[in-house]
């Protein structure tokens, strides 16, 4: 288990004071300083913003390496597949986590599932999705991947098909090639009309290994 120390390293508060017959105030942002094995990250205690698009994030092991999660209040933004440190898994969320507060226990049902995934173990993820700043034709696509039994494989011009867009094969390749959803909306799941792997937006051997996993999967 990961060994968390958490420090304050600053304080925050608000000051008035008069300068020159004009009220000032002054500033201070706490930190806090949190310390993950040897890593080490940051957090606000600023004061939070009830907002519909506040998010959250975690970052946590499974058996295959590192991964990230970030959510809205809407659903799951994005996540990673496994990275071989934190920090890597923390980076390929980019902007989001910066915009997020760090709270793994509102994630931890999926970090569980995602680590039996992981696992070799059989595993739904229904949990709804944020599809805020998709385009309509990539919602429907990551939707209709989303219907791809566990261990088993589509084409993309099946893809094209349940969404009523026969001839747009190659347009479903291009918008799984941008699911931030990874395993969640199964993109890796979905190969070329003659059985070859297709692409894969993190690397082919990375679909050949969800593939292989998948396969030897227990239920």
């Amino acid at each position: 288990n990961s060994r968390r120390r958490s420090a304050i390293a600053l304080l925050l508060v608000y000051l008035p004071l008069p300068l020159l017959g004009r009220g000032l105030k002054v500033r201070v942002v706490v930190k806090i300083v949190h310390r993950v094995n040897n890593d080490y990250f940051v957090t606000s205690t600023k004061p939070k913003r009830k907002l519909s698009h506040k998010m959250c994030y975690t970052v946590f092991q499974t058996n295959q390496g590192w991964m990230a999660l970030v959510a809205s209040q809407t659903g799951i933004v994005a996540a990673t597949l496994p990275q071989t440190t934190r920090r890597q898994a923390l980076d390929l969320l980019g902007e989001k986590a910066k915009q997020a507060d760090f709270a793994p226990d509102a994630l931890s049902s999926l970090t569980r599932r995602f680590q039996d995934y992981y696992s070799g173990k059989k595993t739904a993820f229904p949990d709804a999705l944020d599809f805020s700043g998709a385009t309509e034709f990539q919602k429907q696509v990551w939707q209709a991947a989303q219907q791809i039994p566990h261990g088993e494989t589509r084409s993309y011009g099946w893809i094209a098909k349940q969404i009523g867009k026969p001839r747009a094969a190659r347009a479903v390749g291009q918008a799984l090639g941008k699911n931030p959803f990874l395993v969640i909306v199964p993109c890796h799941r979905v190969i070329a009309g003659d059985g070859t792997l297709g692409g894969f937006g993190c690397g082919l051997p990375a679909k050949q290994k969800l593939l292989k996993l998948e396969k030897t999967t227990k239920s």
